[in-house]
């Protein structure tokens, strides 16, 4: 597996993580670690070969190492794996979808133990989502909308392109002042090339050195 699958499987485990109420602390360790994997010269199979090395990498302790050893062993990680029988890989399809992050999937799960496209928007078309906590029918009918584009719109464009597309803008946004680092982040980091294309514009984050 190259670093970029590599950094997909510890994205999605983070998020499903997010989805199962677990600690934030081990939640933002699975997405340090992707992060500062996405942006090695070497792959990560070059450096497991070598622990003391990939524990010198910002983000990579002793225990994300060993997950690291598993996926390039095994080429998955059994964690990510659990999670994604418990709650199906449909789920990641949801996250895919604008006004779905982790927290409000894992508030519809915990109500009506659905985790897939086409339940999530029958619960809103029966004006179920907005009886649910912090949600109202203004966000219910957002959801609505978001599946509609992401329907009307997904298999238009492949992944390269979007892919193309990002690199051009982190390359503009690199010649900035103060900027530190640009990571594709939301839909293109999750590889859903068709959301990701209609929303680059916001899609890269990037850090500067300056306080806010």
């Amino acid at each position: 597996m190259d670093n970029k699958a590599i950094a997909g499987v510890l994205y999605e485990t983070a998020d499903l993580l997010e989805i199962d109420g677990q600690d934030s602390f081990r939640i933002r360790s699975y997405r340090n670690a992707a992060e500062a994997i996405e942006g090695l010269p070497q792959p990560v199979e070059q450096l497991i070969c070598e622990p003391k090395k990939l524990l010198e990498v910002p983000g990579i302790g002793k225990s994300m190492a060993e997950k690291l050893q598993e996926i390039c062993k095994q080429g998955k990680l059994s964690l990510h794996t659990q999670l994604l029988e418990k709650y199906q890989p449909s789920m990641l399809e949801l996250l895919k979808i604008q006004g779905l992050g982790p927290k409000t999937i894992s508030l519809i799960w915990s109500a009506y133990k659905i985790s897939d496209l086409a339940g999530v928007e029958k619960l809103a078309r029966e004006g179920k989502l907005h009886e649910l906590p912090r949600m109202g029918e203004k966000q219910e009918q957002k959801i609505l909308k978001a599946i509609e584009d992401y329907r009307r719109i997904a298999g238009r464009f492949c992944l390269d392109e979007a892919d193309k597309i990002a690199e051009k803008l982190i390359e503009r946004l690199s010649g900035l002042p103060g900027v530190d680092k640009i990571t594709p982040a939301g839909s293109l980091r999750r590889a859903n090339a068709s959301a990701a294309l209609s929303s680059l514009a916001t899609a890269p984050s990037y850090t500067t050195g300056c306080a806010a």
